[in-house]
């Protein structure tokens, strides 16, 4: 069942978001997506697909819908450049504001079991594990998640598992800030860091040519999908 663009009343605005309901009625977890710094694009759009066919039904909210280059932006290097220019401009606490929101909204809507994980993608990555400390959420999942280390301090609140997955050849999120990371959830009861020998950043994108890693990407989803079901 293909998804639809809604709107989520959030920061005194409408922010609009990808929404695919589960198919079949199954009574599982919802997932809110954190998109990379690229935005909402057709690849973040197959995950939220695919996730709802597996039973879970999941929402993409644009994180950047009040920027002045709010849309998806494609690869190469303008985009690229937009797309840093616009991650920079972007301030986190509105973002974990349209999060709640989002859960809120989906709340609203009666969607799955009552259960929620936020997953972030790259950009996506601290709001996971912000999320997983503030937002009383059921799991905080991130995929080669860029600058987690720089909110570690958020730890000692998190009181739901974590599931993050990393490559040890990620320019932008390189081992020592993965480590850090490994480090800060030693304590945790339920903390689980994956780390994936050769995958590159954005490894679990198929249009990132090379940098995708197939079997890298079967196994993270592979233990997503083992911690999903058991919340």
């Amino acid at each position: 069942m293909a998804g639809e663009t809604i709107m989520i009343s959030t920061d005194n605005s409408q922010m609009p978001a990808y929404f695919a309901p589960a198919d079949g009625g199954q009574r599982k977890p919802a997932i809110v997506i954190v998109h990379t710094i690229f935005g909402v694009d057709q690849e973040l759009k197959d995950v939220a697909d695919m996730l709802a066919g597996n039973g879970f039904p999941a929402c993409a909210p644009n994180l950047f819908w009040r920027d002045s280059d709010s849309e998806p932006l494609p690869g190469g290097p303008d985009g690229y450049k937009r797309a840093i220019a616009r991650s920079e401009r972007a301030d986190h606490q509105t973002g974990m504001h349209a999060v709640s929101d989002t859960i809120e909204a989906l709340k609203a809507r009666g969607v799955g079991n009552g259960k929620f994980s936020v997953m972030g993608f790259c950009y996506g990555g601290p709001f996971a594990l912000c999320s997983a400390a503030e937002l009383g959420i059921d799991a905080g999942i991130g995929f080669h998640g860029s600058y987690v280390e720089n909110f570690l301090d958020r730890i000692d609140k998190v009181q739901c598992p974590l599931s993050f997955h990393y490559g040890d050849n990620d320019a932008v999120a390189p081992m020592e800030a993965v480590n850090k990371v490994a480090v800060a959830f030693e304590p945790l009861d339920d903390a689980e860091l994956y780390v994936y020998p050769g995958a590159e950043h954005a490894y679990m994108f198929p249009s990132r040519g090379d940098a995708h890693n197939v079997e890298a990407t079967k196994q993270s989803w592979e233990r997503t999908f083992a911690l999903l079901n058991r919340i």
